[in-house]
C-alpha cells in the first residue's frame, strides 16, 4: 500500500516543474469537484513528513528509487526553505512565497512533530545512507541554533 502511495504522490501531488504540490485530490471523474485554479505548493512540513515516509519505505523495502526521491526532495527543501542566512532551521513557507508576511520557523513540537524535528531526523539518517557531512552538519545546526521568527 506504502508503494502505491508513493505512484500516487508523484502522479497526482508533483507538478510539470517536478514541485510537490500541498493540496487534497479528489478523484477528476467526479461531477461538482472543486477546482483550485492554482495549485498549492507544499510547505516544509509536507517535504519533511514525505521525507521521512521515503526514507521508512527504503528500509522495508531496498526500493532505491525511494530513496533518490528522498535526497531530491531534502535538496528541494534545503534550497526552499531553510535559513541560509542563520543556519537554525527550516522556515514554514517556500522562499518564493510572496503572499507570507512573514516567515516562521518552529522551533517545538505539538500535537505533532514540527518541520524542524522530522528534518533533522531525517538529514541524519540521510548522512548516514550517503556518508554525507554535509546534512549532518545541517542537523546540528539545527540542534544548536535559535529558531528565528522574521
Amino acid at each position: 500500500m506504502a508503494q502505491k502511495a508513493v505512484k500516487f504522490l508523484k502522479k497526482y501531488l508533483v507538478d510539470d516543474q517536478d514541485r510537490l504540490l500541498r493540496t487534497a485530490y479528489s478523484d477528476e471523474n467526479r461531477q461538482n469537484v472543486f477546482q483550485i485554479s492554482k495549485p498549492i505548493l507544499a510547505f516544509s512540513d509536507d517535504y519533511a513528513f514525505l521525507i521521512q515516509a521515503l526514507l521508512d519505505l527504503y528500509e522495508a523495502d531496498f526500493d532505491e528509487s525511494h530513496l533518490k526521491w528522498a535526497e531530491k526532495l531534502q535538496n528541494d527543501m534545503d534550497e526552499h526553505f531553510f535559513d541560509k542566512e542563520h543556519s537554525v532551521g527550516y522556515f514554514n513557507s517556500r522562499d518564493s512565497d510572496s503572499t507570507v508576511f512573514a516567515r516562521l520557523q518552529e522551533d517545538q513540537d505539538g500535537a505533532e512533530p514540527c518541520a524542524n524535528s522530522v528534518a533533522s531526523n531525517n538529514l541524519l539518517r540521510l548522512s548516514d545512507i550517503f556518508g554525507d557531512k554535509e546534512y549532518r552538519k545541517k542537523a546540528g545546526d539545527i540542534f544548536n541554533g535559535k529558531v528565528m521568527v522574521f
